[in-house]
């Protein structure tokens, strides 16, 4: 790290870096010598320091982004954030926590029964849930992050005796959230309460791409993460970038990164390391969860995926050994290689009892390829089964297009399907829709998946390109969807999630076939920005009237589901939108603020 000299030197090397980035560093108040100010502050030898942006801010508070810098063991830095971020994470560990569970309510069909106790029931179980149902989950997550929560809930302290920051509230922010999806999704818990499915709902809205290849200017890889999740009218003030520096001696070396996250959370809403790295993670409803032991996944699974893997082939190792008990989606991509890929993860399982057809209704079973045929499209395109209940779909992964020819019997079956009546609309089959720039649904307003009972198609077969939405889309994940409380406490999302998916490949696609055709130059940096804001309201986007329905002239003061990041493979620069769309976006060069050793991996 560079901090083998003085502390002077080091604070003056990381000044430069920020300064470089466009940002100025924050003073803080010395508590060596009170009335003098300082640009850093130190814990037991190491620095945080906070980079204020000269020219993005807050539409709305007209507070600068931030961008934090820490270094040290996992205490160490969790201490430093503390102290430098307390009114962020006391914000994040009380309204966000306690105001993202209406998230998970569908208010509109609670309303219908005109019983305001059906929302206290659900509301008392999912903090139960959040609060302590979630602390079983402590043996299977590294203790890395259990002590750098430690260290946030202690930094907190040392700068504010008052403040609100409490261990119970930090430990649900960080792992409750995967706690009560392991038990929204399968729905065991909320069975036995008789609290019907279409109560609940989930907040499923993300995308992600990898774009590399002879269409792309100079070389580059870009990774375009798009984190589609409820602010709770919070993450939109707090969101910011961590530039993480691990040192410690005594430990396993661990890799630096610069994540986007909010303080008080230990993982990654999407990350980058020195060495090319990337990752981020959408959420998948599928009843391949373990209620009983959720185990470690989604945000701080990723994060520390890129403090230990290189390359997407050890990152998917890492993810598989991984004990994870609920069912999400994660982008990866690196430089070095040029590999990404899409791994579609449930619970870790033995190989040899994946559950095939255990979750599926009788009713659709007769409209579905056997084990024989699995296996058969298996040997036929060269894939392997499922590794440890997950399957990397990689950037050169062949799709079975036979499995496309069960979906005719799939949308009969879902039409004379009763239960789904309740929430959707029958469909009609049109076989026209399968192909590589094809839609399900025309527009986001359609409604033509049969729920989750169909085999979503893959479109993009070039290995430069990988995209994901929300669904899985290799056959035998997407098996583990096909369920009854999978469709209800989804219904609002499922077209929504196959429209997204279509309309950014359709895009993307378009814009490669124009390059082919010499209409227009190479993808630079750019164009993949506006491939990832593909939503964005901001006028001259792909689709503004996603998040402007009624075409308000202040789109600006619309604000970022969760936020928007685009990480170049090849420089290591990390760009990202959160906050407001009228706000700026800001960027750090992750390799400006290491030392020459560890510009690598």
């Amino acid at each position: 790290m560079p901090g083998n000299g003085s502390i002077d030197k080091h604070f003056e090397f990381l000044k430069q870096a920020f300064a470089n980035d466009g940002f100025d560093v924050k003073y803080f108040d010395n508590p060596q010598k009170p009335g003098e100010k300082i640009g850093y502050l130190e814990y037991q030898g190491k620095i945080g320091m906070l980079g204020l942006s000269r020219t993005a801010k807050n539409i709305v508070t007209g507070e600068p982004k931030r961008v934090y810098y820490i270094e040290g063991d996992a205490y160490q830095m969790g201490y430093l954030l503390g102290m430098m971020a307390e009114p962020q994470v006391e914000r994040m560990a009380t309204e966000f926590v306690e105001n993202v569970i209406f998230a998970f309510f569908n208010v509109e069909e609670i309303n219908k029964q005109k019983d305001a106790g059906i929302m206290d029931l659900i509301k008392n179980l999912v903090i139960e849930i959040l609060y302590n149902v979630s602390k079983k989950m402590q043996p299977d997550i590294p203790n890395d992050y259990i002590r750098e929560l430690s260290g946030i809930y202690n930094g907190c302290l040392a700068v504010n005796q008052k403040s609100k920051v409490q261990w119970d509230k930090l430990w649900a922010l960080n792992f409750g959230v995967d706690c009560l999806l392991a038990h929204v999704y399968t729905g065991k818990i909320f069975a036995e309460q008789k609290i019907a499915a279409h109560f609940l709902r989930v907040p499923i809205h993300c995308n992600a791409y990898s774009l590399i290849g002879p269409s792309v200017a100079d070389g580059r890889h870009y990774f375009g993460r798009d984190f589609m999740f409820p602010t709770a009218n919070v993450f939109q003030d707090t969101a910011c970038l961590i530039i993480y520096n691990p040192v410690d001696p005594g430990g396993q070396k661990r890799l630096p990164i610069v994540s986007q996250t909010a303080p008080g959370f230990v993982g990654s809403v999407a990350a980058m390391n020195n060495a090319g790295a990337a990752i981020g993670v959408d959420m998948v409803p599928s009843m391949l969860c373990d209620p009983g032991r959720p185990g470690f996944n989604s945000l701080a699974l990723i994060r520390d995926c890129m403090h230990h893997c290189a390359t997407t082939d050890e990152t998917v190792k890492y993810v598989t050994e991984a004990q994870r008990g609920v069912s999400w989606l994660y982008p990866v991509a690196d430089g070095g290689t040029g590999k990404a890929c899409i791994i579609e993860a449930g619970l870790k399982i033995d190989d040899n009892s994946f559950p095939y057809f255990d979750y599926i209704p009788d009713h659709y079973k007769k409209h579905l390829p056997n084990i024989d045929f699995i296996k058969q499209m298996q040997q036929k395109y060269k894939t392997p089964p499922p590794q440890k209940g997950l399957i990397p779909r990689w950037h050169d992964y062949p799709y079975a297009v036979e499995y496309l020819n069960y979906n005719q019997g799939l949308v009969e079956a879902f039409n004379w399907d009763l239960e789904m009546r309740l929430l959707f609309p029958k469909v009609k089959y049109d076989p026209n829709v399968w192909g590589e720039t094809g839609f399900v649904d025309p527009t986001w307003d359609d409604k033509n998946c049969p729920g989750p009972f169909y085999f979503a198609p893959q479109r993009e077969t070039t290995g430069d390109l990988v995209l994901v939405s929300n669904h899985a889309i290799t056959p035998e994940m997407r098996l583990t969807a096909m369920n009854h409380w999978v469709a209800l406490i989804s219904a609002g999302d499922l077209n929504d999630i196959q429209w997204r998916y279509d309309a950014l490949n359709y895009q993307v696609l378009t814009m490669l076939e124009a390059i082919t055709k010499g209409q227009r130059g190479k993808v630079g940096e750019q164009d993949a920005w506006k491939l990832i804001t593909f939503l964005s309201p901001v006028p001259g986007s792909y689709y503004p009237a996603y998040y402007n329905r009624k075409n308000n002239p202040d789109w600006q003061h619309i604000q970022v589901e969760g936020s928007v990041s685009l990480f170049e493979l090849t420089t290591k620069k990390a760009t990202s939108l959160f906050g407001y769309y009228g706000d700026q976006p800001i960027s750090v060069q992750l390799l400006n603020y290491l030392d020459p050793g560890q510009t690598g991996a």
